[in-house]
């Protein structure tokens, strides 16, 4: 893969991983159960469940943004050890578009399908 494609999906990489670190740090500030003064707290029973659903909804997005941030940093580490772009499954080299839309992509196309 040429150098220059592989210094702007390196660039569009780094910006995800800001990004999506950055959403990391707001989820865990909406969580309400990360607020200390709630365990002091006796709020009501439709409050305490509020305050559950809220704490599942954020803890279920907080887990896609982890994983993201997994994929993205795995994606890193190929391209600083020379094997980025490559499929795991069947070793031949991702499409450059696929890779510009989908840069931390760890298979090509027709594996991927097969994998759905």
């Amino acid at each position: 893969m040429e150098g220059q494609i592989l210094k702007k999906l390196e660039e569009k990489l780094n910006e995800e991983l800001k990004l999506s670190e950055a959403r990391l740090l707001e989820l865990v500030a909406q969580d309400p159960y990360s607020d200390p003064s709630r365990l002091n707290d006796n709020a009501a029973s439709d409050t305490e469940a509020a305050e559950e659903a809220d704490h599942d909804r954020v803890n279920a997005l907080k887990n896609e943004v982890l994983a993201n941030i997994e994929r993205v940093k795995k994606a890193l580490v190929k391209m600083a050890n020379g094997n980025y772009g490559k499929c795991e499954k069947c070793e031949i080299l991702i499409n450059e578009k696929r890779l510009e839309i989908f840069p931390e992509a760890v298979f090509c196309f027709e594996c991927e399908r097969q994998r759905e």
